[in-house]
Order: structure tokens, then C-alpha cells, then sequence
């Protein structure tokens, strides 16, 4: 299993027939003051996986970490790669949706997407500080 293609973007989902629609990409957040906290992003990744992979269970990990490498979030799940059509590619979109996470610093962040512990792709973005216009 690889991963194809991995963005963070305000909204995604997936319509009828697997079709994948995103809706503001990103690669970086501004914000006045820190500690901050975005309420919500979503990472997307596509993937693509061997016809040998079929009905085997993968272990996915997704890694928030910070410049420093310094482990913010992590959500683990397991998947089964599914059966695709006779001669077609196995393939696949995936959303992960994140609310309210907490940035302390800024700088550079990145997702990193495991797969059996094995590092397969990444989504990476910059926390901005803005200054505010004083009157």
C-alpha cells in the first residue's frame, strides 16, 4: 500500500462513486496570538494498494508532529485492503477530520501517515504569526 497524494484542506468528502472533492487547500495558518487553536482542517490522502493486498489488515498511524519532531497527536486504526474491480488499480480516498487542535508555538508542522510503522507519505503546513493593526 502507498500513499499517492496526502493535503490538508477546510472541507472534503467523498460523493457517489468515490468521487473526492476538497475544498481549501492549504499549506499554512495564520494566527494573532499563541497558544493557538484551528477549529477545524481535514487531512486527505489517496492511496493505492497491490491486488497481492487483498483481505490483508494494514496498520495505519496518522502523526501530528512539530518542527522539533515532537509527537502532538496520534490516531491509529486498522484496515483491510478491499477487493477491486477484475483488472483495475485498488485505490482509495480517506478524510480525517481534526477540530480544535491546539499549536503552541509557531513554525513548521507535518502529518506524517504510517503504514506498519513504515513512513509512506506527509502533509506538511506552517503556523503564521500575524501582528494585529493597532488604531
Amino acid at each position: 500500500m502507498i500513499i499517492t497524494k496526502a493535503l490538508l484542506a477546510d472541507y472534503a468528502n467523498i460523493a457517489e462513486g468515490g468521487k473526492l472533492n476538497v475544498l481549501g487547500i492549504f499549506q499554512a495558518i495564520y494566527s494573532l496570538s499563541f497558544p493557538a487553536v484551528h477549529p477545524q482542517m481535514q487531512l486527505i490522502f489517496m492511496w493505492e494498494a497491490n491486488r497481492s493486498e487483498v483481505g490483508r489488515k494494514k496498520n495505519i498511524e496518522i502523526q501530528l508532529c512539530d518542527s522539533d519532531g515532537k509527537k502532538l497527536i496520534g490516531i491509529g486504526a486498522n484496515f483491510v485492503i478491499p477487493d477491486g474491480r477484475e483488472g483495475k488499480k485498488i485505490s482509495g480516498n480517506e478524510i480525517i477530520t481534526l477540530n480544535n487542535v491546539k499549536f503552541d508555538k509557531s513554525g513548521e508542522y507535518v502529518f506524517n501517515i504510517l503504514i506498519d510503522d513504515d513512513h509512506k507519505g506527509d502533509a506538511s503546513f506552517e503556523l503564521v504569526p500575524i501582528k494585529s493593526k493597532k488604531a
